[in-house]
């Protein structure tokens, strides 16, 4: 059984009862605890100097029977539904039970707000507010001149004590209409619900290269030869394995491929969960990035998507703890997805993109198999069907040609952005398996190159550099996230690919300790339209990462070691992954982003002038997303555009 504890407040008049009450429809196992239902008698309630009624105070309610009630739920959900005459709508272990907690004092107290999961506040003008309170009738009714003598600065008050008590509450324009406020925490809380459901998923722009690199034994460096280079001819060989030769081992994760898998359609069950695991890891990766002692002061530029790929088809071989321990990392859980459903899942997401229109992207996988290495015929015929995969065979004892086999097919598969990924092999390489992603976009407002001007970027509070700062004056979607006081600009390529970039108030480490994949979720729902100013720097940068301790970290350590299981690549010679390897490229133009990066600005916080500016002139965070796929194509930090 899991609990979840959702807080709707909000000023008088302000929408809350409504906003709950709806959301207790929408919800399974969901009721409504309302602090309204707690006033104390009339008569004991305190009168001020002005002759007002002290109603909304904390005083004026009885917080111990309110929170005698909660811990009623708490203690046991399923029979306080059934005292109210509600029924559960899930089997016995697997419910997620849903308190909402409604009322306007809520988050002033403090014993109530430790209990809460999610918090929302609706908020509304002052003359609004006026409005809706005159318009209804209230027992005792409103004194004349109570709401401005009393109400609005009571209000202002009690707003000013939550503040200060809590900082991740989420504020909601009570302007919007009602069905646009109840789809967006709807769509908030379900998050959460899925992911006490699911458990917590991790995962993952323009031109991102990953290499994992098998040696037999221990883990080791890794060489190659540009010896005998058939283009996919390695994943169609069969090379002379029968598929019932009794090398393999049964297993939960072998596949029947006479009718194992299907030709995936977008909504396959499997797809939804693969996308929210592939987005928590990108921020994961993200976050065990920026604090490796090598990246601190530097930009950080990736791509969660090829990483992901390359990690999800080594699984494909994986068996026992190693295959647990890479599902587990890439943050699927493997009670609910089968390695089938991840294929699938990939191969959808990866045709689609491959499909994609107004933007230049290709994306896929390729194996290069020393010319004695015999992998089963299973692990080929998936790596092709399911991750695109060409295959190649090299002689890795000549590592010169090798090298430059590889580096070949990266320079062609990127466009030349990514020409020496690999810059030394070990001899005993038997398998070296990558994916890549190239993407390049114009943007669908274009920069003018004659707006281009030398401007200054600070990096920090002592350190400047200058930059050439592109400009321009069009209608942006642009949101400001109350929650983590974050402005967010979002750049469009096409219909379907677009770059956010966010300027926190507070500096990059506080934003990239919360952010999450629910926060991209709230700021496509929430962009409006309306005209900036917006200066972007130029910048060209190149990244490049070993990621193995990283990985490691992220609790894929046998992957590594010997103690590595992928006997559903070979069962005649034990291998091990000796490096995971990722460079990335980025390059950000008037006319709009090239390689495997993603584009980023610093938003300036809201202004209220007729045309705000959003000037990119000190580090932001920048994240290129596919809206169809739901997919993270790059993301990073921008913290000096003129470092190459």
């Amino acid at each position: 059984m899991r609990t979840l504890v959702v807080g709707i407040g909000g000023m008088t008049n302000g929408g809350k009862s409504t906003m709950s009450s709806s959301l207790h429809l929408r919800i399974p196992n969901s009721c409504i605890i309302a602090q309204d239902a707690f006033f104390k008698d009339d008569s004991v309630i305190a009168v001020d100097s002005n002759g007002f009624k002290q109603y909304d105070v904390l005083d004026a309610l009885h917080m111990d029977r309110m929170m005698s009630k909660i811990e009623s739920w708490r203690k046991d959900p399923g029979s306080f539904l059934a005292s109210q005459s509600l029924r559960t709508q899930c089997s016995v272990g697997e419910e997620v039970f849903v308190l909402i907690v409604e009322g306007f004092l809520i988050f002033n107290y403090g014993p109530l707000n430790e209990l809460m999961d999610k918090r929302y506040f609706l908020e509304i003008p002052y003359d609004v507010c006026k409005e809706r309170r005159g318009s209804r009738v209230y027992t005792p009714p409103d004194m004349p001149g109570y709401f401005d003598g009393y109400v609005w600065p009571r209000y202002l008050k009690n707003r000013q004590e939550m503040e200060d008590m809590v900082s991740d509450i989420v504020f909601l324009d009570g302007l919007k209409s009602k069905e646009d406020l109840l789809d967006y925490v709807y769509g908030d809380v379900t998050m959460e619900i899925q992911s006490l459901m699911v458990t917590k998923m991790r995962t993952a722009l323009c031109l991102w290269i990953v290499m994992a690199v098998l040696c037999p034994g221990e883990v080791k460096g890794h060489k190659g030869h540009g010896g005998d280079h058939h283009h996919g001819q390695g994943l169609d060989h069969d090379h002379g394995r029968d598929n019932d030769h009794g090398h393999r081992r049964d297993h939960e994760h072998r596949r029947d491929h006479n009718h194992g898998h299907h030709d995936p359609e977008p909504g396959d069950n499997g797809t939804k969960p693969v996308i929210q695991g592939n987005g928590g890891f990108a921020f994961s990766l993200y976050k065990q990035l920026v604090v490796q002692p090598d990246n601190q002061g530097k930009n950080v530029f990736f791509s969660p998507l090829s990483v992901s790929l390359a990690l999800a088809a080594l699984s494909v071989g994986a068996r026992g703890q190693t295959h647990q321990q890479l599902f587990t990392g890439l943050g699927f859980n493997s009670s609910l997805l089968t390695q089938e459903q991840v294929d699938q899942a990939f191969q959808t997401i990866l045709t689609q993109l491959n499909q994609k229109n107004g933007v230049d992207l290709s994306i896929g996988s390729a194996l290069f198999l020393h010319n004695t290495f015999k992998p089963h015929p299973e692990f080929l015929k998936d790596m092709k069907r399911f991750y695109l995969s060409e295959g190649f065979t090299v002689d890795f004892t000549n590592t010169a040609d090798a090298i430059e086999t590889i580096n070949k097919y990266v320079g062609e598969k990127t466009r030349g952005k990514i020409d020496k990924l690999v810059k030394d092999l070990d001899p005993t390489t038997v398998m070296y398996l990558l994916s890549y992603i190239y993407f390049k976009g114009k943007w669908e407002i274009p920069f003018d190159s004659k707006d281009t001007k030398e401007d200054t970027f600070h990096v920090d509070d002592n350190t400047t550099v200058p930059v050439q700062m592109m400009s321009v004056k069009k209608r942006f979607s642009v949101y400001y996230d109350q929650e983590i006081s974050t402005s967010v600009l979002q750049l469009h390529y096409n219909e379907s690919v677009s770059m956010m970039l966010a300027l926190p108030e507070k500096g990059l480490a506080r934003l990239e300790e919360v952010i999450g994949q629910n926060h991209i979720t709230k700021w496509h729902r929430w962009m409006k339209a309306s005209e900036y100013q917006v200066h972007v720097p130029k910048m060209s940068i190149t990244t490049t990462y070993s990621l193995k301790d990283v990985l490691s970290g992220m609790g894929m350590l046998d992957i590594f070691s010997n103690r590595a299981d992928f006997s559903g690549i070979s069962e005649d010679l034990k291998v091990a992954v000796s490096e995971v390897a990722h460079q990335a490229s980025l390059d950000v133009d008037e006319a709009g982003a090239t390689a495997a990066a993603a584009t980023g600005v610093v938003l300036m916080p809201l202004s209220f002038r007729r045309t705000p500016v959003l000037k990119f002139d000190r580090p932001f965070m920048v994240i290129v997303m596919d809206r169809e796929t739901k997919s993270i194509l790059f993301m990073g930090k921008i913290i000096n555009p003129a470092n190459k």
